[in-house]
């Protein structure tokens, strides 16, 4: 694993997150740069298991779900980003949710003040069930890089 491989599924990331942005009219160049520039810098450091894009209704309800799993892999396929078609939908907000790996957890106090103070945005807890009982998930996309895999699971 390297660097060079986590950049390149960062790639896929970041286009699938922009077409949702563009399409939801949900956030700005702006915000999606800062959000891209900190999933980019906690991946490439490896301190993810996961990413998710959430898209919720006026309720707070979440309607669509882009979650990410980050891990090692043995396969060929590398799927090309897409199939975001959301503009469909009456969303009130689009925001990203990140899960931790055991690196990140093994870090001290002062080690993850210091990645943070290289961060854009405040990142905070969240409570939200990542399961998203009330939605129906699909695998729909594998990005690969090497022995770096990500597999985009699709809720709707």
């Amino acid at each position: 694993m390297n660097s060079t491989d986590f950049k390149q599924l960062f790639k896929c990331i970041a286009a699938d997150f922009k077409m949702i942005a563009m399409r939801t009219g949900l956030k700005t160049e702006s915000e999606c740069d800062k959000i891209l520039h900190d999933i980019n810098l906690f991946l490439c450091n490896d301190f993810l298991s996961q990413v998710f894009f959430v898209v919720d209704d006026r309720y707070g309800k979440p309607l669509r779900v882009k979650k990410y799993i980050i891990n090692f892999v043995n396969r060929s396929t590398n799927d090309r980003p897409g199939d975001n078609d959301w503009d469909d939908i009456e969303a009130e907000s689009l925001y990203p949710i990140i899960s931790h790996n055991e690196t990140w957890n093994s870090l001290s106090e002062n080690q993850k003040n210091e990645f943070q103070k290289g961060l854009k945005l405040n990142w905070s807890p969240s409570d939200i069930d990542t399961d998203f009982p009330h939605l129906r998930g699909s695998m729909d996309k594998k990005y690969t890089s090497n022995d770096i895999g990500i597999d985009r699971i699709s809720y709707e």
